[in-house]
């Protein structure tokens, strides 16, 4: 009779809420109730709640409520399930239009927007059973407490400062888990839907602190005291006109008795019934008893046969799922041992006793040891590392390493252990693994011939250096020296031929002539080897260059040639970069006069530019002269290689390696897009602010 009572006013007061707000538009999706079903999501595990049908729709109290309310208001809606704290956050962006199952705090209310609430429920702590350092909520202080992520006893957790180390798990299933499993030390949530997931889970050693009868979760209940939750309807943030429908049809399903239809069909075969009287009880067993003696007798009987062939049934089921679980183990089983040992690296596993299961093939070739030589972890730390102070660190080291992998849930941190093998050689080698509770199973890599490599590798390029340094050394001084007595045959040459000139016939010229051409091109040859060595042997003069201006005294000093060619040249706005004044003429005045040089019938048009990518700068320099044929496009940054004869173009085909050494002294790469007859784009990359080679 009071619960009437109450359910009447809070029927009024559901009424007076649902009135419409003016000043307000529509929060109905579309603006109008047709438009389009109502989007909602329900929570993946929450019972009786919120549960997942086998076919993975959503039902439970909530979700069967909401959709009798939206049927109520003449509404659709669609519902989905997922993740709390994912479909908590869809509903704060607007992406659902409501949510079924929302708890009510302040915290919340100021993200969202609540209907009147519909159930109260008391929270409490779970802990394992025999714990007793737990027994209030000042006892959590310090403790690993497990709540769902977004969770209102998440929330209050927080808010309270019950303990500074939550632990988040996507359902309270997960967290019952957990805790039965011997992880952490409680789990915070509603006490209904704690019992409800022990008797699913079938988990017998995880107890309430303090159990609370809850005989009636209806909001006209008397208040709960302790840690509560009143659940209600949520909607967006200033979604009103949505809430207040929500409200009306609240309303009229606890008017028409749809509510209470829906309340004992999920809570009444799980809520203990309020007490009665013994009186009470007696009288309503005389009326009912006699009568139903003899039926429960032959029901009883009927029921009996009926349990013992259904488990039966089970039992062979079990059987059955157990002889296949077993078979399936066997298989993985046989398939790791065959991994374990055709692994191309040593591996050996040690079981929680320190006691060696196995070793794999390469383990023993690598290592000379068998199963037999070290049964134990003991034994292998006595002739891997017999030095007694060596071995106390790596046994220090590794238990170390071990324990953090296990702690953390991650693989053993790779450390380089001094190994000694059976033939009494000492290999360099990283020792690893993974932790398996108590067991592990560790991989041992061998650097030996890898350091060996490398030393070797070392002394090559050593030499190497060495060696360049010697030619470079050498062909600066050859090219110096050269440089004297090709300048006196040359000059004598020219003295015959001004002296004699009348005593000479035509052939005579010719032959002078020739010779004297000859001496020039050596000449240029030997200068051009100078300034190749140079780029490797003289030290870069690194300064703060405006490139406008290298390219602008290179453009002077070609300017005669560029008036006989009549050629056209645009140069885009260059950057200041740090580089060698001398090698960035050099750079630009081979490109540009080979650009000049190898054109074809009409007058050369050259580009000049930069693109900046990254943290380098991208020149280029594009012509539309002869083109290259993509086949020679690296062999032209080769020393002495010519794509021409001398007597179509001159050159002594060092300009481009010259071009080549100076981009790479300066950290830089280049190279050329062209085809024949198309012209050709020769581009190079300088770093913004680089360090020298």
């Amino acid at each position: 009779m009071r619960f009437r009572i109450a359910s009447l006013l809070f029927c009024m007061g559901l009424a007076w809420v649902s009135m419409p707000l003016s000043g307000h538009g529509s929060d109905l999706p579309g603006g109008h109730s047709g438009a389009r079903p109502l989007q909602s999501a329900s929570e993946l595990d929450y019972p009786p709640f919120a549960v997942v049908l086998p076919d993975g729709s959503a039902d439970g109290f909530s979700v069967e409520l909401l959709k009798a309310v939206v049927q109520a208001m003449g509404l659709k809606i669609e519902v989905t399930v997922g993740p709390w704290h994912h479909i908590k956050q869809k509903l704060i962006q607007g992406e659902l239009d409501v949510l079924p199952l929302v708890s009510y705090s302040r915290e919340r209310d100021r993200e969202i927007d609540f209907s009147a609430s519909y159930l109260r429920l008391h929270g409490t702590v779970f802990v394992r059973k025999g714990d007793t350092s737990i027994q209030s909520e000042a006892d959590l202080k310090g403790r690993e407490v497990l709540v769902m992520k977004g969770d209102n006893a998440h929330e209050y957790a927080v808010q309270n400062q019950l303990t500074d180390a939550l632990i988040l798990t996507e359902n309270y299933e997960e967290a019952m888990t957990l805790l039965s499993s011997g992880r952490h030390d409680a789990v915070l949530m509603l006490q209904l839907v704690g019992f409800q997931l022990l008797e699913k889970l079938n988990i017998n050693n995880v107890v309430s602190i303090g159990s609370i009868e809850e005989t009636s979760l209806k909001p006209a209940a008397k208040p709960l005291s302790g840690y509560e939750q009143k659940f209600c309807f949520a909607v967006p943030e200033g979604h009103k006109e949505l809430l207040a429908i929500l409200n009306e049809g609240l309303s009229i399903v606890i008017a028409n008795g749809i509510y209470n239809e829906i309340y004992d069909r999920w809570f009444g075969p799980i809520l203990p019934q309020p007490s009665v009287s013994w009186a009470r009880i007696a009288k309503y067993l005389a009326s009912i008893l006699l009568p139903l003696l003899f039926l429960t007798a032959a029901l009883g009987l009927w029921y009996l046969k009926r349990e013992v062939a259904r488990k039966t049934r089970d039992l062979r089921k079990e059987i059955e799922d157990r002889k296949s679980a077993e078979l399936t183990l066997q298989k993985s089983e046989t398939k790791f041992r065959t991994l374990f040992h055709v692994a191309a690296i040593p591996l050996c596993y040690v079981n929680h006793e320190g006691i060696f299961v196995d070793v794999n093939i390469k383990f023993t070739q690598v290592f000379g040891y068998s199963l037999s030589d070290i049964p134990s972890l003991a034994d292998w730390w006595a002739k891997a590392y017999p030095d007694p102070r060596y071995r106390q660190w790596v046994m220090d080291t590794w238990e170390k390493a071990v324990k953090e992998a296990r702690d953390a849930q991650t693989s053993i941190e790779p450390i380089e252990y001094h190994v000694t093998c059976k033939s009494g050689e000492v290999k360099e080698v990283i020792i690893s693994g993974t932790a398996f509770q108590a067991d592990f199973l560790a991989t041992l890599i061998d650097l030996t011939e890898r350091l060996k490599m490398e030393e070797i590798l070392k002394k090559t390029l050593a030499d190497l250096e060495r060696s360049n340094a010697e030619l470079q050394q050498f062909a600066y001084v050859a090219s110096h020296d050269l440089q004297e007595p090709l300048r006196a045959a040359v000059g004598f040459l020219q003295l015959i031929e001004s002296r004699y000139a009348g005593q000479l016939d035509e052939k005579g010229h010719h032959y002078i002539e020739r010779a004297v051409a000859a001496g020039h091109r050596m000449q240029g040859l030997i200068n051009d080897l100078l300034s190749l060595s140079r780029v490797n042997t003289q030290a870069l003069v690194l300064e703060r260059t405006d490139l406008n201006e290298i390219v602008q005294a290179v453009l002077e000093n070609l300017n005669p040639v560029i008036q006989e060619k009549q050629a056209r040249i645009s140069c885009a706005p260059l950057p200041t970069l740090r580089v060698d004044q001398n090698q960035m003429v050099s750079l630009f005045q081979n490109l540009l006069a080979n650009a000049l040089k190898y054109h074809q019938d009409k007058p050369p048009e050259i580009e000049i530019g930069c693109e900046e990518e990254g943290e380098t700068c991208r020149f280029y320099v594009r012509d539309n002269g002869i083109g290259i044929d993509p086949q020679f496009h690296d062999r032209i940054f080769m020393i002495f290689q010519r794509l021409h004869t001398r007597q179509e173009y001159s050159g002594t085909g060092i300009g481009l390696a010259l071009c080549k050494k100076i981009v790479e002294r300066h950290n830089g790469s280049i190279q050329v897009e062209s085809r024949k007859g198309e012209g050709a784009a020769f581009s190079f990359t300088l770093p913004k602010e680089r360090s020298v080679k």
